[in-house]
């Protein structure tokens, strides 16, 4: 229910769902996934300091998870929304080092020359 929420764009009732079943069934292999979404719900609604947290939390509870790099990736453009520009890099930079080629690692280097701004010389 929480994910038809979710792509319905009713991200108030989608967090409300993927935190109630987070809370029930946090050993659930989609528990990650719950607690992920929660994150991509407050980024939509350019809530981008409650992403952060909801980011970092999955970061602490599934590091090994598949969806790690996403994770990482969104809290880096969560920061530089909130024009936290040196995490933002570090989380980007983390997503570059840690998993090369992946689209995220691509996107975190587009985002990464976008913060640094052009090189001067």
């Amino acid at each position: 229910t929480a994910m038809v929420d979710y792509l319905a764009g009713n991200y108030d009732l989608a967090l409300a769902g993927f935190q109630e079943f987070v809370t029930k069934y946090p050993n659930d292999p989609r528990a990650a996934e719950g607690q992920l979404y929660r994150g991509e719900a407050f980024f939509n609604q350019k809530k981008f300091d409650q992403a952060v947290i909801e980011y970092d939390t999955f970061l602490q509870k599934y590091p090994e998870n598949d969806k790690t790099r996403t994770a990482l990736y969104k809290k880096g453009l969560a920061l530089a929304e909130q024009n936290q520009k040196q995490p933002a890099l570090v989380a980007l930079d983390k997503v570059i080092k840690d998993f090369p080629n992946t689209s995220e690692a691509t996107n975190a280097q587009a985002k990464a020359r976008e913060l640094r701004g052009p090189v001067k010389r």
